[in-house]
């Protein structure tokens, strides 16, 4: 009985180590955002979040376009969507990571890169690309990092239906998906993995 005890105060005492302490605010305090607040604490509660978490300021806001900067910021647009709702906020996250001051010198190297490889990427939402040629670029490592911290999370397949149904960048989510190996090597020459 006491082994059993010790079992599961480490394996609690593990789960409580991982979880992220977030600063979460909730721009228009509405159930909505509650909800999405709650999903949130659902991921951070199943999930080891600490290494993806590059900020842990976050606010919820509906009726918003999820963004990075300057404060990460998710929407309600996926709140009954956990898979959807994780994959924006891992890939908000990754816009930290790759913004880091010690990456930009690889990142540069990285963009001119794939403008070599890619020369027709996708640009403007109508087309399933990011709002600029450059942003495309960027994208492409945000996305290559998006999936395959989704896929360390749900899985490969769960991971691979979602990027491949996701509106939101959809040309550039299909590239790297088809590309995959060859963005895994880049990623690795560049050094811009996660930590």
């Amino acid at each position: 009985m006491r082994v059993i005890f010790l079992i599961f105060a480490i394996l609690f005492q593990a789960q409580a180590l991982a979880y992220v302490d977030f600063d979460v605010r909730l721009f228009h305090d509405n159930a909505r955002e509650k909800r999405a607040e709650l999903v949130l604490e659902k991921l951070n509660q199943n999930y080891d979040l600490r290494s993806i978490s590059y900020t842990k300021n976050i606010i919820i806001k509906s009726n918003e376009i999820a963004h990075s900067h300057p404060v990460l910021t998710l929407n309600t647009r996926y709140i009954d969507n956990e898979v959807a709702f994780f994959s924006v906020f891992i890939h908000e996250q990754i816009h930290w990571h790759l913004s880091q001051p010690h990456l930009q010198i690889n990142m540069g190297k990285f963009l001119k890169e794939v403008e070599v490889l890619y020369p027709n990427i996708a640009v403007g939402r109508d087309q399933g690309g990011a709002r600029t040629r450059r942003s495309s670029y960027l994208h492409l490592a945000v996305i290559f990092l998006e999936f395959k911290m989704l896929s360390y999370y749900v899985g490969l397949d769960t991971a691979r239906d979602w990027m491949l149904e996701n509106m939101v960048y959809s040309s550039l989510n299909k590239l790297v998906v088809h590309d995959y190996d060859l963005f895994k090597k880049l990623i690795s020459k560049f050094e811009l993995h996660l930590n």
